[in-house]
């Protein structure tokens, strides 16, 4: 189960960047995947 500090970055960061972002809990460690899509022209 999620907390709600995951949820809030999780949704902070797919609004801010238009994409997609998961954090995952790994023995190894927390991970955070973000997918979006860059505007380099900007």
């Amino acid at each position: 189960m999620k907390g709600f500090g995951s949820r809030l970055v999780e949704r902070f960061l797919a609004a801010e960047l238009n994409g997609r972002s998961t954090i995952s809990y790994d023995p190894a460690g927390v991970v955070c995947e973000i997918d979006a899509v860059l505007d380099i022209d900007a």
